[in-house]
């Protein structure tokens, strides 16, 4: 998928651009670009990295989600993981071994003035090891995530219980 406002970004396929070489900046607009990427992807997901390879040690990511975006439970071995909404709303659902659901936490963006009211909870750090997944809970969601790297694949834990259909 070609993207103007993209243009200058790596594309690694039509979920993935890497971003220009540092500084960069990131804009409301690459995020409302990066909603229109994710909701015509198949997937309904799509990513600009602000580091500059999976091999880098620090991954900082702003993530685009639709509600057709499924992202099946996980874990990671070695890896926690931090996520900050920027835009609209999203659950992280947490899982024990067995699948047994045991925690919701609802995240949602600040205001539309950065301020954050009473009880939004717009921020959550998951420790190495814990099941869990994302599911958005409006239109579109943007996040930023942050872990470490680097990234390899056989790193993600898919449990038993979701059967052979992995997604990332």
């Amino acid at each position: 998928m070609k993207s103007e406002i993209l243009l200058g970004y790596q594309r690694i396929n039509d979920e993935v651009y890497y971003a220009p070489k540092s500084p960069f900046v990131v804009t409301q607009i690459h995020l409302a670009e990066l909603c229109v990427i994710a909701e015509k992807n198949p997937s309904g997901k799509a990513r600009i990295c602000c580091h500059t390879s999976a091999l880098d040690l620090l991954h900082d990511m702003f993530i685009a989600l639709n509600r057709k975006a499924e992202i099946k439970p996980h874990s990671h071995r070695y890896k926690a993981e931090s996520f900050q909404v920027i835009e609209g709303a999203l659950n992280v659902l947490i899982f024990d071994i067995s699948g047994k659901h045991t925690q919701s936490i609802e995240l949602a963006a600040p205001d539309s003035n950065g301020v954050v009211r009473g009880s939004t909870t717009f921020y959550c750090h998951i420790p190495a090891g814990l099941i869990h997944t994302v599911v958005p809970q409006t239109e579109s969601v943007v996040f930023r995530e942050v872990t470490n790297g680097p990234f390899r694949p056989e790193d993600t834990v898919y449990p038993e219980w979701i059967g052979q259909e992995r997604s990332r």
